[in-house]
């Protein structure tokens, strides 16, 4: 007896020395089935016997509690915000899968979609200190700064598209906004590389058409050290792809096409991570708040991810 109450000491010990390792979840274009990917890619980390905590990052329509098959708690993320609750360890509440707990959000808040970039900043470094192995982070539909700062802040950045063109368009845009906006964040006391960058809205970021070379090349012209260091940036800039709603594992070809653009006009390598397939029961789980219905032991969704996440977390552990 007394063996396992060390044991379990030491099991609390290590628990409580746990950084977390934070996966944002993105996507340009709304119904792409972002938010189930999210709570799925959380269950399958949490199967594999990490401790979780799924966050929602939609601050202007938050909805995971109920993709999760739970009520609104009394508490949100709305409460850390307006300073109710000072850590947002706080606001960690019980889900009913094990070893995954929950944060969530305040859907129909006013201002919540328009916060600082200094309060972004403080939500990240309280992410980073939740104990949990992982934190993954549901973003809102869009590329607004919100989601491309909080994409860019995490550890691991997924997006997330269906195999279809205008869905693969707006990831790729997605991409495009993240990799500028990082460029112009990192670079923020560079006159030449801002110069270059310019425009401050995600409509510059957007209709920029140059490839990123010819921006590489100019700013080098201006600055060969600050040219230096954006390639750099630039070739460490690593998002992974999910491609959901497959009626068919040959329609992964339509990746390619992104990766390609990626590759040629970004000059990043965007991996594909895996593929989902198309599921009929999805809107009838999320209607009747049974998310065994998204993530049980006989749907293909649940191998899928537990592949996913032996080759991209379990293995680089």
């Amino acid at each position: 007896m007394a063996e396992r109450r060390e044991s379990d000491e030491a099991n609390t010990q290590a628990d409580a020395a746990l950084k977390a390792s934070v996966i944002a979840v993105g996507g340009g274009k709304g119904g792409i089935g972002k938010t189930v990917v999210s709570a799925c890619l959380a269950m399958a980390l949490a199967e594999a016997g990490r401790q979780v905590v799924l966050v929602d990052g939609d601050l202007g329509g938050s909805n995971l509690n109920t993709v999760m098959g739970m009520q609104m708690p009394s508490k949100t993320i709305y409460d850390f915000f307006s300073r109710k609750i000072p850590n947002l360890s706080d606001l960690v509440i019980e889900t009913p899968f094990s070893r995954l707990k929950m944060i969530a959000g305040a859907p129909g808040t006013l201002g919540m979609a328009n916060i600082k970039h200094w309060e972004k900043l403080k939500i990240m470094r309280h992410i980073t200190q939740l104990n949990a192995h992982y934190v993954v982070v549901d973003l809102g539909a869009g590329m607004s700064f919100n989601e491309i700062d909080f994409f860019n802040l995490a550890n691991v950045g997924i997006v997330v598209a269906n195999p279809e063109p205008p869905s693969l368009q707006e990831c790729y845009n997605f991409i495009k906004v993240a990799l500028l906006r990082r460029l112009r964040t990192l670079f923020s006391s560079n006159e030449s590389v801002q110069e270059v960058l310019s425009g401050m809205d995600n409509n510059a970021y957007i209709n920029e058409t140059r490839p990123i070379f010819e921006l590489i090349a100019e700013i080098s012209r201006r600055d060969a050290e600050a040219g230096r260091e954006v390639k750099i940036v630039v070739d460490d800039y690593r998002p992974y792809l999910l491609l959901n709603q497959l009626y068919d594992d040959s329609e992964k070809v339509e990746a390619y096409a992104l990766r390609l653009a990626a590759r040629d006009l970004l000059h990043v390598d965007v991996e594909l991570m895996g593929t989902l397939p198309h599921s009929a029961r999805i809107r009838e789980a999320i209607q009747e708040m049974q998310p065994a219905g998204l993530y049980g032991n006989n749907l293909p969704v649940r191998r899928k991810l537990l592949e996913v996440v032996k080759k991209y977390f379990l293995a680089s552990e």
